[in-house]
């Protein structure tokens, strides 16, 4: 094994170890000893962006890309990707993402991003012809077909598409990944023509599949966590650690699908509003101190002062090389919303660091959320979301610690009920910008006219006016919903 077969094999068992940054830096070495070697470039570059290092590793793809590299247009796209998903730059996304294909009109990955660049824009016209594209290029092409049901609704459950999905379904020869996919995608297709015993059956499939590829639920240590965090973070705990910082973000946070996107899309319309999307800042935190951790007792007892104004300075660094220098300034009431619904694991913390930010907690019918999350496919640390008796007891909790914040934090937090700002809306806004001491504004109303990138599952339900058909949707399952859901909440 030569010198740099044995560099390849450190980074490789370092990155099985989720090491990141060690792998990186071994690639960045290496990079300084060899820099005319252009799998170097392209190496530290991959790591790179598994580190977090994400200017850097545009940098060493861009390197790569002016020495010559082979297969450019995979380079390329790998560019869009942190453009798109990590720097938020939509702009310098889509530029990549035409040199990719300007490269190779036929590449398929960045034919399929580009289709989902045009998705989270909302040009739905635009991402149906690009998944078509890749379909024209590749007609069994199965993660296409199911992307494709995301921007499409058929009138009936023997449209083409459904049956294509049905048969991609039933492919034995399919990753359980791209059949659940199939599945998530067949499930929106038959919900929405009214095929609801059809939509459940493809619903359970999709879970079924989603939960062979992720870790079992831990129902018990989640409700541990929940009680610690009310056990430990107290008034008193608060009254040592808070900083003195008076920059104020808007952490919107609940359950998933309970209408976190819908609120900050509403706010994001207003002028005086900075929409951050989900920012993933601290998430980041929270596990790499849990890591070094042997319980969450231990990181609350061993948080101290400094540790806050360490956070503050480098959340506002982060959100300031993200969004401008406009959303860290005082004499104006400019707000950044930072909208991440898992962050109300953190708010403990997060008013430690900012005791001034305001708080929004997004609700709905506890069915009709249940129902909402079951049918959507989420991310591998929502494991209970595959189980719909899960969810119920998940949201219970939540609803529980919730109810802790707000006898912490009181007049800072605002809850935003879903079905409360369908029945009426402009009250509900005018609700909403009252508590963050905001002029009223007619664009609140107006909010699906955005074209500002939204990258959740409520991408194309932001993109239109507000609807009643979300609310009471659990009606058309209620002979399928297992009935300790419905009596966990006090329906039948």
């Amino acid at each position: 094994m030569n010198e740099l077969q044995r560099i390849d094999a450190a980074a490789a068992k370092a990155r099985q170890l989720q090491q990141y940054d060690q792998a990186a830096q071994l690639y960045a070495d290496a990079v300084k000893r060899w820099p005319d070697n252009t799998n170097l470039h392209y190496n530290f570059a991959y790591h790179a962006r598994l580190a977090g290092w994400y200017t850097q590793a545009i940098g060493s793809y861009q390197q790569a890309l002016a020495m010559g590299i082979s297969e450019p247009e995979e380079v390329a796209n790998n560019i869009a990707v942190i453009y798109s998903d990590h720097l938020l730059q939509p702009d310098q996304a889509f530029a990549a993402l035409e040199q990719a294909l300007k490269l190779n009109p036929n590449y398929l990955p960045a034919l399929h991003n580009m289709a989902h660049w045009h998705e989270e824009a909302g040009n739905k016209q635009q991402a149906e012809h690009y998944f078509r594209e890749v379909i024209k290029r590749e007609p069994g092409h199965a993660g296409a077909h199911a992307r494709l049901a995301d921007v499409c609704s058929v009138a009936s459950s023997d449209d083409p598409l459904v049956v294509a999905l049905e048969r991609f379904a039933q492919a034995p020869q399919l990753d359980l990944n791209t059949r659940a996919d199939v599945c998530y995608g067949l499930g929106k297709l038959l919900n929405g023509c009214g095929a609801y015993d059809k939509a459940w059956q493809a619903y359970q499939q999709a879970n079924e599949l989603n939960k062979q590829l992720l870790p079992a639920w831990n129902a018990a240590g989640f409700a541990d966590l929940v009680t610690q965090l009310k056990q430990h973070l107290t008034p008193e705990w608060l009254a040592t650690q808070q900083s003195h910082v008076d920059f104020a973000p808007v952490f919107v946070c609940g359950m998933f699908r309970s209408g976190s996107t819908l609120a900050e899309q509403i706010l994001a319309a207003h002028p005086q509003v900075t929409a951050g999307g989900e920012l993933d800042f601290f998430a980041r935190q929270w596990q790499s101190v849990l890591a070094q951790s042997r319980s969450v007792a231990d990181v609350i007892q061993s948080f101290t002062p400094a540790h806050t104004a360490d956070l503050a300075n480098s959340y506002q660094q982060f959100v300031g090389e993200r969004f401008g220098s406009q959303v860290l300034q005082q004499d104006q009431p400019i707000y950044l919303t930072d909208k991440r619904p898992d962050n109300f694991l953190l708010l403990g913390f997060i008013k430690a660091v900012f005791p001034k930010a305001k708080i929004i907690h997004t609700t709905r019918n506890p069915l009709d959320n249940c129902l909402s999350v079951y049918f959507t496919r989420l991310g591998k640390l929502m494991g209970y979301a595959n189980d719909i008796e899960h969810t119920a007891e998940y949201l219970a909790q939540q609803n529980e610690l919730m109810a802790h914040w707000q006898q912490l934090f009181g007049e800072s937090m605002f809850t935003l009920h879903y079905d409360d700002l369908i029945a009426d809306t402009e009250s509900s806004v005018r609700e909403l910008l009252a508590f963050l001491d905001l002029p009223w504004n007619d664009n609140c109303l107006a909010f699906h006219k955005l074209r500002n990138p939204v990258k959740t599952a409520s991408v194309w339900q932001v993109r239109q006016p507000l609807y009643s058909s979300s609310s009471g949707r659990w009606k058309n399952y209620r002979e399928q919903l297992p009935e300790s859901v419905k009596q966990h909440f006090g329906e039948n």
